[in-house]
Order: structure tokens, then sequence, then C-alpha cells
């Protein structure tokens, strides 16, 4: 049985998904939706500080009390069900109650797998599941338009966007919208330079300024995080003058 015995960051109820807090070392939150999975908090773990103090059984524990969380695990387990149910078989991320809701693919937005539902269930009921802690893109990489002369380049999922320009242009990009977000900007059609202005520095230097001057130029660049923020860093560069 793969469970660790952790501290709450704040109240935490019986059978929820849990997120690292990083506010102090071995120390979890209920997860909000879409976020990162740790494990399952699970129900008759609770260790009260005091033991005349009434334990809610809806609750694995409160602020500075320690409980068992399974991170890895081949037993079947109990997880919340969230708004809407699920259907055996579905792949399960966090709602913002620390429930468990069908991953949605939808586009732009990263998914957060912590389980996959073992039986059908209601919202609102305990469902079975088994552990399932990844991190995936839900929209494949794919062709992203050229917004065209001052346009912005849209970061809502991974692409490739090919610019066309009919003079010299501009574009600007905003910062990643996830953590290894890919994006490919190439320069298909040159009838002049396209310079590209980023939000913040694309590498270590801190360049911002990606200028394609020819037909061809290619940059490829993944979202990473910097301390607490997301950046844009250089994965290959074909042509394309940085400042």
């Amino acid at each position: 049985m793969a469970a660790k015995s952790m501290v709450a960051g704040g109240t935490i109820r019986v059978s929820r998904f849990v997120k690292i807090d990083t506010a102090a070392d071995f120390q979890v939150l209920e997860a909000n939706a879409n976020e990162k999975i740790f494990g399952i908090s699970q129900e008759g773990s609770r260790v009260a500080p005091i033991p005349s103090v009434t334990v809610d059984p809806a609750e694995a524990a409160q602020s500075t009390e320690q409980l068992e969380v399974h991170t890895t695990d081949d037993r079947v387990l109990m997880l919340y069900v969230g708004t809407g149910g699920w259907t055996r078989g579905d792949f399960l991320v966090s709602d913002a109650d620390g429930g468990g809701v069908a991953s949605t693919g939808a586009a732009g937005a990263e998914q957060n797998i912590g389980a996959r539902a073992l039986e059908s269930a209601s919202a609102g009921d305990l469902g079975r599941v088994e552990l399932r802690i990844e991190t995936v893109p839900t929209a494949s990489h794919s062709t992203i338009a050229d917004p065209g002369d001052a346009g912005a380049i849209p970061v809502t999922r991974s692409g490739s966007v090919g610019l066309v320009t009919a003079g010299a242009e501009t574009r600007t990009l905003a910062i990643p919208t996830f953590e290894g977000q890919q994006l490919s900007i190439g320069l298909t059609t040159d009838g002049g330079d396209a310079v590209v202005t980023a939000a913040t520095g694309i590498n270590q230097t801190g360049n911002t300024s990606l200028t394609f001057a020819d037909a061809g130029d290619h940059l490829k660049l993944e979202g990473v995080y910097k301390g607490a923020a997301l950046v844009w860093r250089v994965v290959a560069n074909d042509g394309v003058a940085l400042a």
C-alpha cells in the first residue's frame, strides 16, 4: 500500500484530490479545478492533535493536522464525485472542491489527470477509481492562424503558426498558457521582415525581439516555469535574429 503521511495546509475532506502546498514541506491542500494532482485523501487516516477533539467524519484533516494521502496504489480507492458525475472509463481531473470530474479535453486547457473511473457514479456520491496521475495537453499539436500585421499570436494551445507578410510587419507574443506548451513560428511567405515582440524574455539573455527576415526562418518555443512565472524558452532556432 503506497500512502504518505502529510500535513494539511487547510481543511481537507475525505476522498478528495489533493495537491502539494508550496508554502511548506510535506504539506497538501485540496486541489482546485484542473490542478496537478498529488494523490487522494483517505478516510480514517486523520490524526487529531488533541484526543478530546471531535472529528468530523467528512474531514480527513484540519489545518496543521496529519493525514494519509495515497499517491500510487493498485488498490481501488474512493473519490468524491463532482458536478455532472462520471462514466466508467473516464479520465478524471479535479473540480474546484477537490472532487473528480471527467476530463473535458477542451482546447486550450491543460488537463491534469488524477484518476480513472472504474464505475459510473453520480454527483455527490463516492465512486471507485484507480489513481492515474499525469499531465496531458487536451489538444494535439495543431495549426494556429497567423493573426496578421500588428496581431497577437494565439497562445491558447500548442501548435504551429506560419507568418505571411506583405511588407515590414509586427506581431506580439504573450506568455505561455501552461507548462510544456510548444509553439513553432515560421516565416512562410516573405513579403518583408516580421518582428515578433514577446511579453518576456525567451532565453536567459532576456531577448524579446524576434526577427523573421527570410522565408523558412523558424523558431520553436516551449513554456517553462522560471520561479513562479511561466516563460518561453527557445528549443530550436534556424535563422531568426534575437535581440
